[in-house]
C-alpha cells in the first residue's frame, strides 16, 4: 500500500459511524442484537461528538423499550450536551414514571433541574427516596448551598461526615452555615476541624480566614490567607480578603493598593466592590497625615516609643509593589534590595518565595543579586544550606545545585536535607548515583515513604525498573501500602506488565490493603482493551480527589487519558477488532489503541548493540532545546555532554530561526503551522519532525543527559530508530532517521494539518508519541514500503541516556527575550 493510499484510508473512520446510522434509520424490529447494536453505536456517536444522531438513536430505543434504563440516560445527557436543561429535566420525568426505582435516573433528572437552575426542584427529586451514596449526600448539599438554604443542608452534612470524615463539601457546609448565622466563635470551630483534614483545600482555607475575621483573629486569618494555595479560582477572594484585613486593621494604603490590584483584574463581580473601597479608603487617606512609605506592619506611636514593638517585614505588601508600576507605588531594583538588607526577619522560605517571583515575573538579574544577598544571611546553617540548594535548582538547573552541594560538605544529613539532595540527583540524570545516593536513604529512613518514589523513580529512569520489587519487599516494607502500591504501578508500566500489574491492583483493593490511583487503573484497563472495568473506575473519579480527576471529569480531552478513554468508547461503539489489525488501517491512522496493538506485535531489541557496521544515519545530532535560553550556562554543559559522548556534530536550533528554516526547507504550511501551534512543546515536535525529515540524523529534547558512548546505538540502527515505552508508545526525545524516511514524512504531514485545522486534541496525540506510534503502525501495515526501521525498548537507551529537568525558564529575562 502507498502513502497516498493510506492518506485515502485517514479519516475516513469517524464517518462510519454516521453512515452506519443513518443506515438503521429505516431498520425495524423488536431483534435484541438491533437495539443492542443502536445502543453501542450511539454512545460512539455521543463519544465523537455527533450529539443529534446520538440524541436520535436514543430516542428510537426508548421508543421501542421505555424500560432501557441506560438509552433514558443518554438521551437526558444528549439532551443536556446541546444546552437544553429544561428539556432534559423533562425527558428525566418521563424516565421515572416508567423507571420509578432506579437511583441514577433521580440523579439525573436532578443534574438537569440543577443546570436549568431549579434548584429547589431538584432538592425535591433527591429528598423524594432515601438517600445513602456520599456522592448522592455530597450533591444534596451542593444544591442546598446553591439554593441559600444552607441551614436545610445540617443533616445531610452531619450524615456524610458520618461517613466521611474527611469530606470537603460537608466541612464547607458547615462553616457556611455558621457565618450565614452569625455565629463566627462556631464558624472557627467547624473550620479547626475542617483543616485537619484539608490544610491545603483553598476553598475551605477561605471560609477559615472569613470565620476568624468575624471572630476578629486579625492575624490568624492573615496566616490562613497567606498559606493559601497559589493560582486557584478562589485568588480574587483571597485578594478581597487581604484588602477586608488590611482595612480592618487600618492600614489604608495596603488596603488601597490590595483593592486596586483587585480592580486591575476586570472582573464584573468585585468592581462595584473594589470602586467603593477606593472611594472609601481615598476619602481616609485625604483626612490622615501622610505617613511612612516603608514596608513595615503599622505601629502606634505609644507602643514605638515605649520600644514595645518592632517592625514585621511584610511579604505580601512586598510581592504586590513587586508586581505594580513605578507610577503606582511600585518598587526600583535598588529598592527592593534595600527593603530586603534592611529586613533580618526573612526565613529562608520566605527569601526563596521572592527569588522565585522575582525570577519568574520580573527580573533574572535582580533574582541574582537577592540570592546573593540572601546567602550572606546569619540563618542556621541547614537553613542556608536549603536556601542555596533550592535557588541553584529554580535558576542553574540539578548539576549546578550539585556543585554546590559538593562544594558544601556536611557531616551527616538529616531526612529533609537527603530528600533533597535526592531531588537533585534524580532531576541532574546522575543515573547510578542517584540509584546508589537514595537505595541508601531507602535503608536509613526505611518507613519514609518520599524515599521510596524517589528511589522507583531513579530505577524507571535507568532502565532499571525490575529492581523496584527488591526495593519494596527488601528495603521499605514498612513504607504505608499505597505508596508501595503506586511505586509497584510505576515500575509495572515502565516495564510494560500492563496486565499483570492490573490485575496486582486488583488483587490489592479486594483484600482492602491498598488502592491503586485511579487514574492509573483506567489508563491500565484501556491499555488491556477492557473498557469495563475502565468505565467502572471511572465512575470512582471525584472533583475534589485532584486536578488531573477533575480535569477528566471535566475537560477529558484535555487529558492523556481521557483521550484515550474517549478513543476506547468509540473503538467499541464500531466494533473495532483487534485481532485483526491488517484490515484496520483508517482506525490505525486515527487512534493510538490500534496503532499500539499493532506495534505491540513488534518484536523490539532489549539490549544495546556490541558488533560495528556501517551506520545509515547521519551524523547530526540535534538539539531542541526551546526551555533552555541561551544565556543559560546550563546549555553549554549539556552541549558538552553529548559531544562528549558522541563524534556526530552537534547542532543547536533556535526557536526564533525555527518559522524561517521551516519556510525555507519544509514549505510554507509547515512555517504557518508551526506558527499556530499554540505551545513550546508542540512547536518543538514540529521542527524536531521537519529537521529529521529534511536532514535525518537524531533528535534530542533538552529533558535528556547521557551517560555513556550513544554512537554504537546509533550506528546499529536502520534507517529509522524509535524507542518503545511500557505503555506501547513511541517516545519523542530520542527519534532517529535518514533523511525522507516514510515515518517522519507521514508523522509531520498529519502534525502540520493538525496545527493548521487548529485541532484542540491533546499535544501527546497531536505533535507528540501518540502521532510519531500511528505513523509507524501505518508504516509496519506497508508491506511494500522499503523502508526499515528498527524499534528498541526504551531501557535500552536509558542505560546510556537519563531523563533530565532543566532549570525553570524565566518568563522575562534581562539578557533576551523570546517569542
Amino acid at each position: 500500500m502507498t502513502k497516498c493510499d493510506r492518506d485515502d484510508h485517514s479519516g475516513t473512520f469517524a464517518q462510519t459511524l454516521r453512515s452506519l446510522a443513518f443506515q438503521l434509520e429505516g431498520q425495524t424490529g423488536d431483534q435484541g442484537w438491533l437495539a443492542a447494536l443502536r445502543f453501542g453505536l450511539a454512545g460512539g456517536l455521543a463519544e465523537a461528538g455527533e450529539t443529534h444522531l446520538a440524541e436520535s438513536l436514543f430516542r428510537q430505543i426508548v421508543d421501542a423499550n421505555p424500560h432501557h434504563l441506560w438509552a433514558w440516560v443518554g438521551l437526558v445527557e444528549m439532551t443536556l450536551a446541546r444546552g437544553e436543561a429544561d428539556a432534559a429535566a423533562d425527558i428525566g420525568h418521563k424516565a421515572l414514571a416508567t423507571l420509578a426505582n432506579e437511583p441514577i435516573l433521580y440523579r439525573k433528572t436532578a443534574e438537569a433541574l440543577d443546570l436549568a437552575q431549579r434548584h429547589v426542584e431538584a432538592i425535591g427529586i433527591m429528598t423524594s427516596r432515601t438517600i445513602e451514596a456520599p456522592d448522592d449526600l455530597a450533591f444534596v448539599i451542593s444544591l442546598h448551598r446553591k439554593a441559600a438554604k444552607l441551614e436545610d443542608a445540617t443533616s445531610f452534612c452531619e450524615r456524610l461526615l458520618a461517613l466521611r470524615p474527611d469530606h470537603d463539601l460537608a466541612h464547607l457546609a458547615r462553616i457556611e452555615i455558621a457565618l450565614q448565622s452569625g455565629d463566627n466563635a462556631g464558624a472557627v470551630s467547624f473550620a479547626n476541624e475542617a483543616l485537619m483534614h484539608h490544610s491545603d483545600h483553598p476553598e475551605i482555607v477561605l471560609r477559615a480566614a472569613q470565620a476568624c475575621r468575624g471572630a476578629g483573629d486579625y492575624q490568624r486569618a492573615m496566616r490562613l490567607v497567606e498559606s493559601a494555595p497559589e493560582e486557584t479560582q478562589f485568588a480574587p477572594w483571597f485578594l478581597q480578603l487581604r484588602a477586608n484585613l488590611a482595612e480592618d486593621q487600618g492600614a489604608v494604603e495596603d488596603a488601597r493598593l490590595l483593592w486596586s490590584k483587585l480592580k486591575s483584574l476586570n472582573l464584573s463581580a468585585f468592581d462595584v466592590l473594589a470602586d467603593e473601597a477606593i472611594a472609601r479608603l481615598d476619602a481616609v487617606q485625604a483626612t490622615q497625615t501622610k505617613g511612612a512609605q516603608g514596608l513595615v506592619a503599622p505601629i502606634c506611636e505609644e507602643e514605638r516609643h515605649l520600644g514595645l514593638a518592632a517592625p514585621e517585614f511584610d511579604i505580601d505588601r512586598l510581592m504586590l509593589q513587586l508586581d505594580a508600576p513605578r507610577a503606582q507605588n511600585g518598587l526600583s531594583d535598588d529598592d527592593v534590595l534595600q527593603i530586603v538588607a534592611g529586613s533580618d526577619d526573612i526565613p529562608w522560605y520566605r527569601a526563596l518565595q521572592i527569588v522565585r517571583h522575582v525570577w519568574l515575573n520580573r527580573s533574572s538579574d535582580l533574582a541574582e543579586r537577592l540570592s546573593k544577598s540572601f546567602a550572606s544571611r546569619s540563618w542556621p546553617i541547614t537553613d542556608l544550606h536549603a536556601f542555596a540548594i533550592e535557588d541553584q535548582l529554580l535558576r542553574n538547573g540539578p548539576r549546578a545545585a550539585l556543585d554546590w552541594v559538593r562544594s558544601h560538605p556536611v557531616a551527616r544529613r538529616e531526612s529533609e536535607a537527603a530528600e533533597r539532595l535526592g531531588r537533585v540527583l534524580v532531576s541532574g540524570g546522575f543515573g547510578m548515583l542517584a540509584v546508589r545516593y537514595l537505595w541508601a536513604c531507602c535503608h536509613r529512613w526505611p518507613a519514609d515513604p518520599q524515599f521510596l518514589r524517589l528511589a522507583t523513580q531513579a530505577l524507571i529512569a535507568t532502565g532499571a525498573a525490575h529492581r523496584v520489587a527488591d526495593l519494596l519487599e527488601k528495603v521499605c516494607p514498612g513504607v504505608d501500602e499505597d505508596w508501595r502500591l503506586a511505586c509497584y504501578v510505576s515500575a509495572g508500566l515502565s516495564l510494560g506488565e500492563i496486565g499483570e500489574t492490573l490485575m496486582a491492583c486488583e488483587t490489592q483493593e479486594a483484600s482492602g490493603a491498598a488502592r491503586a490511583p485511579v487514574v492509573d487503573m483506567i489508563e491500565m484497563s484501556l491499555l488491556v482493551s477492557d473498557l469495563n472495568t475502565a468505565e467502572g473506575y471511572v465512575a470512582k473519579l471525584s472533583k475534589e480527589a485532584g486536578r488531573l480527576e477533575e480535569a477528566l471529569i471535566s475537560r477529558p480531552r484535555a487529558t492523556r487519558v481521557g483521550t484515550l478513554l474517549n478513543e476506547a468508547r468509540i473503538l467499541a461503539a464500531s466494533g473495532w477488532d483487534e485481532g485483526d489489525l491488517g484490515s484496520n488501517m483508517s482506525a490505525i491512522a486515527d487512534f493510538f489503541l490500534p496503532a499500539r496493538a499493532k506495534v505491540a506485535k513488534q518484536a523490539l531489541d532489549v539490549e544495546p548493540p556490541q558488533d560495528v557496521c556501517i551506520p545509515k544515519v547521519p551524523d547530526l545530532i540535534h538539539a531542541i532545546w526551546f526551555d533552555i535560553p541561551e544565556t543559560s550556562a546550563e546549555r553549554e554543559q549539556l552541549l558538552d555532554a553529548w559531544r562528549q559522548v558522541s563524534r556526530r556534530q552537534v547542532v543547536l536550533h533556535d526557536i526564533r530561526n525555527a518559522q524561517s528554516w521551516l519556510r525555507k526547507n519544509a514549505g510554507s504550511d509547515a512555517a504557518r503551522a508551526f506558527a499556530k501551534a499554540p505551545d513550546r512543546e508542540q512547536k518543538a515536535d514540529l521542527l524536531m519532525l521537519g529537521v529529521l525529515l529534511v536532514e535525518g540524523g537524531l533528535t534530542l529534547s533538552a529533558t535528556q543527559w547521557p551517560s555513556r558512548e550513544v554512537d554504537p546505538l546509533i550506528d546499529r540502527t536502520e534507517e529509522a530508530g524509535f524507542f518503545i515505552d511500557g505503555r506501547g508508545a513511541v517516545v519523542t526525545d530520542l527519534v532517529m532517521a535518514t533523511p525522507g524516511h516514510s515515518v517522519i514524512e507521514t508523522a509531520f504531514e498529519k502534525a502540520v494539518a493538525s496545527c493548521l485545522d487548529r485541532e484542540k486534541d491533546h499535544r501527546w496525540f497531536k505533535t507528540g508519541p501518540g502521532l510519531l506510534t500511528r505513523a509507524l503502525a501505518l508504516h509496519l501495515c506497508d508491506e511494500d514500503s522499503e523502508a526499515r526501521v528498527t524499534l528498541r525498548a526504551l531501557s535500552t537507551v536509558r542505560r546510556l541516556v537519563h531523563p533530565y529537568r532543566p532549570a525553570i525558564r524565566p518568563k522575562i529575562d534581562s539578557g533576551a527575550q523570546y517569542p
